[in-house]
């Protein structure tokens, strides 16, 4: 009797192991990519002060023919889902032709049902992490009401400068990005 009961505790004890999760999942830690697989995160201005975020070379000289001007690196980010990412989702509002960014598909959708249908839905700009992981910081996005303009980095330096001296609302968060 004693040995069955030995057999069959023995039995359970291998087959509750064997099922098991990762360590990672049950403490929270993020699956992180190889930052060698980032990109460069390129922000574009131009003369009606719209700002242009892409990791795209293609669309950066696209956009630089159409008067764009290169207003350096923001930071880095992925072309392609990674482990951990999350769509950087792109609307351009039809009324300001300001360039929408944001992680939340919610306030995509909500993007694409205002300004009087005239937004469009330019797909996925970048992947980028939901929160802090992986060595993650914020994309700041900040809104100017009186030209309806969008701004969006990672320096807390421009941020605290949009917002004290341009007129911009406080900050959102459109998604943490890798830093340069």
């Amino acid at each position: 009797m004693k040995f069955c009961l030995f057999i069959f505790a023995t039995l359970f004890l291998a087959s509750s192991t064997t099922n098991a999760r990762p360590a990672w999942t049950e403490t929270g830690h993020a699956k992180c990519p190889t930052p060698s697989s980032s990109v460069p995160f390129s922000r574009l201005f131009n003369n009606i002060e719209d700002y242009l975020l892409t990791p795209n070379a293609v669309e950066q000289s696209r956009a630089v023919k159409h008067g764009y001007e290169s207003d350096g690196l923001v930071a880095r980010a992925f072309r392609t889902k990674q482990l951990s990412t999350v769509p950087l989702y792109h609307v351009l509002v039809g009324k300001t032709h300001a360039n929408f960014y944001t992680t939340r598909k919610h306030e995509r959708d909500v993007a694409l049902r205002g300004g009087a249908r005239n937004n469009v839905d330019l797909g996925i700009a970048a992947y980028v992490f939901p929160k802090r992981l992986c060595g993650g910081k914020p994309l700041y996005r900040l809104l100017n009401r009186s030209t309806g303009e969008y701004f969006y980095t990672t320096d807390e330096g421009e941020r605290k400068f949009a917002v004290s001296d341009q007129g911009y609302d406080a900050p959102k968060i459109a998604g943490f990005v890798l830093k340069q």
